[in-house]
């Protein structure tokens, strides 16, 4: 009985890695719209702002190469500043979610794509709009007009 147990678990945790996640939201014109969790990477095509946050490898990384002080110190920064953050954005009504996944892919209103790696862009703060560029900022750094004046 053990046996069958553990190999349906293993074949649930088989199935649940290959599949598509997605998340469909009604904005307030009525169109559907969606994000998209593939592997690594989210597909989004929609005013929303990203905060980016180390992977589980980094974290290991980070722990292995930093005294704990210093490690928890960042922890505890990282997370107060992303509070504040999703508070701020919260409180304009604009949509935001904080993730790891490696890659952002922005489909914009125009059918191209805008592809971010997470490792490659200079900041973990990312507003992303399909009717242009990303802007991208550390969590820690942003301005508070710039992000309302970006979602205009």
């Amino acid at each position: 009985m053990k046996h069958l147990v553990s190999v349906l678990l293993f074949a649930a945790l088989i199935v649940s890695c290959g599949t598509r996640k997605s998340k469909e939201l009604q904005d307030p014109g009525n169109a559907t719209v969606q994000i998209a969790e593939v592997f690594d990477t989210l597909i989004v095509d929609r005013n929303i702002a990203i905060i980016w946050w180390p992977d589980s490898i980094d974290q290991i990384i980070m722990k292995e190469n930093y005294d704990e002080i210093s490690y928890n110190t960042f922890v505890d920064d990282l997370t107060w500043y992303t509070q504040r953050a999703v508070e701020m954005l919260d409180s304009f009504n604009i949509d935001n979610r904080v993730t790891d996944k490696d890659i952002i892919i922005l489909q914009k209103n125009d059918n191209s794509k805008v592809v971010l790696k997470r490792k490659e862009t200079k900041g973990n703060f990312v507003l992303l709009n399909p009717e242009s560029d990303p802007f991208v900022a550390n969590v820690n750094e942003y301005n508070r007009k710039q992000v309302i004046d970006f979602f205009k």
